[in-house]
């Protein structure tokens, strides 16, 4: 409708994480202690703060009871992907908009890396072979100190997806191009810190209508 919508969007998840095993694959289990949220756009500002009592009973704190302070085990396969279940994906559909998918929570958790790496090592992780649901993503050791491993990342991702909001089937599509860097535990793959930023573009589809949108994010994660 030639009009341009600018919402900026400040999102911090704090999260904790106790690994079970780590053979054949690694089950971890997974908790959502605290989220912060401040959002402005179309002249309004919207701040959330679970640890708050009044903001935990409110509209929004209502929505995400459905996953804060209630652990979630997590299987992650040997390439890093979220082995999913189904049942806990039904319970999360409701706050997806607010703190992504498990894969996306993973991938600031754990990376595969590689047996005995090296600086200047290099290797690529692809997921899902579907071109319309498509991430690839390059990874090189920049340099290893006392165990943790410097590595640099960039990739892109592809997503494509129908669900129904209120009735109304909505088809979401999306690109994404990916770029940062991380400090990882070289023998276990547990991500100390990550920084990348993200450039997106893509169209939602509803009631006949095409709605264009850009986006651009800088995240940053760390575990303590």
């Amino acid at each position: 409708m030639d009009q341009e919508l600018e919402i900026n969007s400040d999102v911090s998840v704090n999260i904790d994480v106790e690994v079970k095993s780590t053979s054949p694959d690694f089950l971890l289990t997974h908790t959502i202690k605290r989220i912060q949220l401040k959002t402005e756009g179309m002249g309004q500002a919207m701040v959330f703060d679970s640890d708050k009592k009044d903001d935990r009973e409110n509209q929004i704190g209502k929505i995400l009871s459905v996953i804060l302070d209630k652990p979630v085990d997590l299987h992650i396969s040997s390439e890093g992907k979220a082995i999913e279940d189904k049942q806990i994906e039904a319970s999360f559909d409701v706050v997806k908009n607010f703190v992504g998918n498990l894969n996306v929570i993973n991938a600031e958790i754990l990376i595969a890396v590689p047996n005995k790496i090296k600086p200047g090592d290099h290797w690529v992780v692809e997921q899902n072979k579907d071109t319309s649901n498509k991430s690839t993503f390059d990874y090189t050791v920049q340099s290893i100190t006392n165990g943790f491993a410097i590595i640099n990342f960039n990739g892109y991702i592809n997503d494509k997806q129908r669900k129904v909001m209120q009735g109304v089937e909505v088809k979401f599509t999306s690109s994404a191009t990916v770029s940062g860097t991380m400090t990882v535990n070289a023998l276990t793959g547990l991500i100390i810190e990550k920084k990348s930023s993200v450039s997106s573009k893509g169209e939602t589809e509803i009631m006949g209508q095409n709605i264009t949108f850009s986006s651009s994010s800088i995240t940053v994660s760390s575990t303590k």
